[in-house]
């Protein structure tokens, strides 16, 4: 129940045996590979380049974000559990060297650029279907409008309010109302090609006229060709929408060759830390006192010419920190996580603060009916959804919290509020006796007390520690 003790660490590879080692070092997970100061007569490590995976993480990621709305819906539960895939080697190797991802790329940037046409298109087709269809009922054909060499004709329209002020160009304006709806009326209007006059009042009234330029037939007609029209844009982007499901089906490869190209560019990242010579490449990192012996034999086993050596940490402010606590205390863990992980040289709070969680906990919540619910749930999610072992640290932390809730339950005469009673096992009962909630704070503001004195004493042992 305390922070690792960690090791620095210093490697010596030739460079021809570099890549093997350094593919080693990554398999085994052991060491935190870390910067390294300038050393006389050695340079940073030259063999780099960041960005070099940088078109393959963008073209993949493109397809992901294509086509995983087309994959397998997950649940709201599914949702926030991290997806893990697992595969044997062999397979791994297999996608990564013959699945041809830029075919892909190149099919679904198509599908993407025509969905885009169509969208556009049906944006447009909506837009003037709905400009058309107050006037569905008017019978003129559309390319007889401006026919006429002295009338203009016209349909269009304005708001009911101007209606009234048309009729002071009765003598020059011919009208007729096709429509009306809400505040606005359609009209159909004549009147002579070069009149200023009746445009300039037109425009005053704020007078819309509708664009046919292009269009034949009756309204009604162009209507019914416009719809049909939509129809076929419809069935067309359905198709598309098909052929990004089909390649959907892909999405897993799609989504471990990403993995595989992120994982080698965070390669070259960590490369970046190196420094070499002509002959033999550098590598400063931190490794766990437990893993030495481990790690030590691997590397003379497998690596004749690679040199190690360990060495006590001189600046412990730089020193990684891993903790190391027993099954019970390591899910608690994330809360140290989530207020931030002590420094190497102060002390590890998680087994200090776990108990005290748990207790007010268990005194907030404590129920026999919520904590069985609380347990089983968080038990059922593991089973049911397969949990990786790595991930279900969460889910025990849950687990834990509501065995103790119903111990408190129990104790506390509290089974789903006042639905069961059994006073005979309660220490306190809150339900049945008038004194219980006064029996509950004083219990409260005790457990309170002492938590706060040993939080107290905690501060005042790690300032000893420190000489201060």
């Amino acid at each position: 129940m305390a922070i690792e003790k960690i090791k620095e660490v210093y490697l010596f590879s030739l460079k021809k045996d570099f890549p093997s080692f350094f593919d080693f070092l990554k398999r085994e997970e052991k060491i935190h590979i870390d910067s390294v100061k300038e050393i006389n007569g050695l340079s940073v490590f030259k063999d780099v380049n960041v960005s070099k995976f940088d078109k393959e993480i963008s073209e993949l990621e493109t397809i992901i974000n294509e086509l995983e709305k087309f994959g397998e819906r997950k649940s709201l539960i599914k949702s926030f559990i991290p997806e893990r895939i697992e595969l044997e080697e062999e397979e791994f190797k297999k996608i990564v060297r013959e699945f041809d991802h830029k075919s892909i790329y190149n099919r679904v940037m198509n599908y993407i650029k025509e969905e885009e046409r169509i969208l556009d298109r049906i944006k447009n087709i909506k837009k003037l279907l709905t400009s058309l269809l107050p006037y569905s009922t008017f019978e003129l054909e559309l390319e007889n409008l401006d026919k006429l060499k002295t009338i203009k004709l016209v349909l269009g329209s304005l708001k009911k309010k101007y209606l009234q002020t048309l009729k002071r160009m009765e003598e020059k304006l011919i009208v007729k109302i096709v429509n009306s709806h809400k505040n606005r009326v359609f009209l159909f209007l004549g009147y002579k090609r070069d009149d200023r006059e009746v445009e300039e009042f037109l425009k005053k009234i704020e007078f819309s006229p509708l664009n046919v330029s292009g269009l034949t037939g009756k309204v009604r007609d162009v209507i019914e060709n416009i719809g049909k029209d939509l129809e076929n844009l419809l069935k067309d982007r359905e198709k598309i929408i098909e052929k990004k499901r089909e390649e959907a089906k892909n999405l897993k490869n799609i989504i471990i060759l990403r993995e595989y190209y992120l994982d080698k560019r965070r390669e070259e990242e960590v490369k970046q830390k190196l420094i070499e010579s002509k002959f033999f490449v550098f590598i400063r990192g931190w490794i766990k006192e437990r893993d030495i012996r481990d790690f030590g034999e691997k590397v003379e086993e497998r690596f004749k010419d690679v040199i190690v050596e360990f060495h006590e940490p001189k600046n412990l402010e730089e020193v990684p920190v891993a903790l190391r606590n027993p099954k019970f205390i390591k899910p608690f863990e994330l809360l140290t996580g989530m207020y931030g992980f002590p420094k190497y040289h102060d002390f590890d709070p998680t087994p200090y603060f776990t108990p005290l969680f748990i207790l007010f906990f268990s005194m907030c919540f404590g129920d026999v009916i919520y904590g069985s619910l609380l347990l089983l749930g968080s038990y059922l999610l593991i089973k049911i959804f397969k949990i990786h072992e790595k991930d279900r640290g969460f889910f025990h932390f849950f687990m834990i919290l509501g065995f103790f809730s119903i111990i408190v339950g129990v104790l506390t005469n509290s089974w789903a509020g006042d639905l069961f009673s059994f006073p005979q096992l309660a220490v306190i009962d809150v339900i049945g006796d008038k004194n219980g909630l006064i029996k509950m704070l004083i219990l409260s503001l005790a457990v309170g007390f002492v938590s706060q004195l040993f939080g107290i004493f905690l501060k005042a042992l790690n300032n000893i520690r420190h000489g201060k």
